[in-house]
């Protein structure tokens, strides 16, 4: 134990590095961020030449903050490994943008809002055509936050407006048809009086 602590800044850098190598089992980030702290106080501490335990403690979490921003803004996997959620129903009607042309078979697409940690997830097309990179998109199926189905938001928006015309149309034929009814209703009783 005393030789580990004697030796902290390259113990630091190994640990590092080992919670680093999970993230080729498990990819995703969830491994990078602390690794990548954890590595960078060891070699900061070994060219430091020793911290005590508050500052190594300070600089993992500063390293931390550093490595979530990092990770957050250059986006190093595109989202893989990221395709779950905590949940996935949350993901219906959730607009995004195509990344990666989407079809019945392949695609990736990337959400505005509510797509967790990393919000660009596999997708599939609603109907098994081919939507262009750049399209805009909603969510129609999260099936479970690995795959999602999608469609093109025109489309959606359009089939909303048709069913919202025709029910309006529907509205304005029962309307007229109780008018007329009422009318004629009225017709008769000034006829019989």
């Amino acid at each position: 134990m005393e030789l580990l602590v004697s030796n902290l800044p390259y113990t630091l850098m190994a640990v590092g590095l080992l919670v680093l190598s999970f993230e080729a089992l498990a990819p995703g980030g969830q491994f990078m961020i602390p690794g990548s702290a954890i590595l960078l106080t060891g070699v900061t501490s070994l060219l430091l030449g020793g911290l005590g335990f508050i500052p190594i403690v300070l600089l993992i979490f500063v390293y931390s903050g550093i490595a979530f921003y990092v990770y957050k803004e250059f986006d190093f996997y595109g989202g893989s490994g990221q395709e779950q959620t905590s949940s996935a129903s949350t993901l219906e009607g959730t607009t995004g943008r195509v990344v990666s042309t989407v079809t019945a078979t392949e695609g990736r697409v990337k959400l505005d809002k509510g797509g967790g940690f990393a919000s660009t997830y596999s997708a599939r097309s609603e109907f098994g055509g081919e939507i262009k990179e750049g399209t805009e998109i909603i969510v129609t199926d999260p099936g479970g936050g690995n795959v999602l189905t999608v469609m093109e938001l025109e489309d959606d928006v359009d089939e909303i407006d048709r069913k919202l015309e025709e029910a309006q149309a529907n509205k304005t034929a029962v309307q007229e048809g109780v008018n007329k009814t009422v009318k004629t209703q009225r017709e008769q009783e000034l006829e019989t009086n």
